[in-house]
């Protein structure tokens, strides 16, 4: 299950446990084909089986109940697929002049002291924009991944005015190194070993984030916690 927990996408990620009960079962039912009950004639397990016959009855009530509750489950993760689906096709809001910018999103992963990239747009009109989709040491990041864990709060950084968690080297990095004029980090969907974040990165001229933009960014965000 780990490895297809690793590997699956989409709906088949969604539904994994639904299919690992399904396989396990007729893994069971394959190497145990008359697996028998334990006898009652136990003394310290007769009082548990005593009475009990067991055979297949059909519980509409049960069944439906079940039912009911897999679906709602399963639009709630659908759900949640389309929200992330609208969040990583970026390019509607990113292509409109109010908010052109490169943009990527990353899990922040404290246990393995990386962050690990998962999807990146960059604005093919912007020839000069580096890619960062990979995975990266927390070291380079050290002071600002740090506030964002304990305070749950975002970051900007402009290559005129650092952000005071920047002067650990990751201001040089960014914006020197990758020529990012100003950066946003956003973080979201806290977890136990770290937290989400999106990262817009403003290449081809300094910016100052607006209100409602952060507001948007936010909903964004809001709309894919689970």
């Amino acid at each position: 299950m780990f490895i297809a927990a690793k590997y699956s996408r989409g709906v088949w990620k969604s539904t994994l446990i639904f299919w690992a009960v399904i396989v396990g079962t007729l893994v069971y039912l394959f190497l145990f084909p008359m697996s028998p009950l334990p006898p009652n004639d136990l003394s310290l397990v007769a009082t548990f089986w005593q009475g009990l016959q067991p055979s297949f009855v059909f519980d509409s009530g049960i069944f439906i109940s079940f039912l009911i509750c897999y679906l709602a489950l399963s639009v709630n993760d659908l759900g949640s697929i389309q929200a992330v689906d609208e969040l990583l096709k970026p390019e509607e809001y990113c292509r409109n002049q109010s908010f052109l910018c490169e943009m990527s999103a990353l899990d922040i992963d404290f246990v393995k002291h990386q962050g690990i990239g998962l999807y990146e747009w960059l604005n093919p009109n912007t020839p000069n924009a580096v890619s960062t989709l990979g995975t990266f040491s927390l070291d380079y990041f050290k002071n600002a991944s740090s506030y964002i864990l304990k305070h749950r709060k975002w970051i900007e950084s402009h290559i005129d005015n650092y952000s005071p968690y920047a002067f650990d080297g990751s201001g040089d990095l960014l914006n020197i190194g990758m020529k990012v004029k100003s950066g946003l980090w956003y973080p979201f969907c806290f977890h136990r070993q770290g937290f989400y974040c999106l990262i817009f990165s403003q290449v081809d001229f300094r910016r100052t984030w607006r209100e409602k933009e952060l507001e948007f960014i936010a909903s964004v965000a809001q709309g894919i916690m689970p």
